[in-house]
């Protein structure tokens, strides 16, 4: 059976049947109003984050432009992965090396949870946003 298409990420929570669907569009607002440079696409299926400003030449491999991208393989939470989450300045410490690579994560499984470390999140996202195009 082939995976869905999605165009929009709108498109993608209307027909997502996730349980924690709720998490994801509270996630959403947090991520995509963190700051002006953060664009919201479909991308390896779900919804993903980048930066949309001017970048320097670079290697797109590296996956630089890539901010975080929503992960829904499990029931009990979902996961937030940060493609080059290694490289970010977390002084709140809200990243969790899940994957020992580059990669880091968040794991969500209630809006309250997304309440609790919204500000934070936000924080993180808009500072990686304004300095991926540096």
């Amino acid at each position: 059976m082939a995976k869905q298409k999605y165009v929009s990420v709108n498109d993608y929570l209307a027909q997502s049947t996730h349980p924690l669907n709720e998490v994801a569009q509270a996630l959403r607002e947090v991520i995509a109003h963190a700051s002006p440079l953060v664009g919201e696409h479909i991308k390896w299926n779900s919804p993903a984050y980048y930066f949309k400003g001017e970048m320097p030449p670079g290697d797109a491999r590296e996956y630089k432009r890539d901010l975080v991208v929503f992960n829904f393989n499990r029931k009990e939470y979902l996961l937030l992965i940060f493609p080059n989450g290694a490289e970010i300045h977390d002084p709140q410490g809200i990243l969790e090396d899940l994957f020992g690579d580059k990669r880091r994560g968040m794991k969500f499984s209630s809006v309250a949870e997304v309440k609790q470390l919204g500000k934070p999140l936000k924080q993180l996202v808009a500072h990686w946003a304004n300095t991926v195009g540096t």
